[in-house]
């Protein structure tokens, strides 16, 4: 992705971590997780006053590419993207007490379901399709044409009027005294 990108807003980055993992490929593809042990880590700090009952959000955005997919060899993938958020303070000044949890502050991991799909080519599609539709109006002319849609009836209108009856534009004879 594109690490400038990535932010959470009202926080600074602190530091990017390096992935673990040297076979990053054979572990993604095994695995289907995406976190820091294969993938490079940005953490961010984010300061502010804890007040009791007191909830705090923060928006996690950034963009995210494929390009990464198609470098390790696959067209489309099913990936779990881990973020986790801890609570870090001054154990000098400040002690964690919770009633709910075991005496550590609490520490959440936020997993995000990402799908990439390969980019649709409808390339097949549209000259499958263009060739069909060419040969269905073949077809349907040529039964058309041995149906005799496209026989002209105008010479056979004439042939028929040159057999006895005058045509349309021919005058009657007017008879003559004499």
């Amino acid at each position: 992705m594109n690490t400038n990108s990535f932010q959470i807003p009202g926080c600074q980055r602190s530091r990017d971590k390096e992935p673990t993992v040297t076979d990053l490929v054979k572990t993604i593809k095994e695995k289907k997780i995406l976190d820091c042990t294969v993938a490079k880590c940005r953490v961010f700090r984010c300061s502010t006053f804890m007040e009791r009952n007191k909830d705090t959000t923060y928006t996690i955005s950034a963009n995210i590419s494929s390009g990464w997919i198609q470098q390790i060899g696959l067209s489309s993938a099913k990936f779990l993207l881990t973020s986790t958020a801890s609570l870090e303070y001054d154990e000098n000044q400040y002690i964690f007490f919770s009633t709910t949890s075991n005496s550590g502050p609490p520490v959440h991991q936020i997993e995000a379901e990402v799908e990439v799909f390969p980019k649709p080519d409808f390339t097949k599609e549209i000259i499958g399709g263009s060739l069909g539709g060419l040969a269905f109006l073949v077809l349907l002319t040529a039964g058309l044409y041995k149906a005799g849609f496209f026989k002209s009836k105008y010479s056979q209108m004439m042939n028929e009027n040159e057999g006895g009856e005058a045509g349309p534009g021919a005058e009657e004879a007017a008879p003559t005294n004499g």
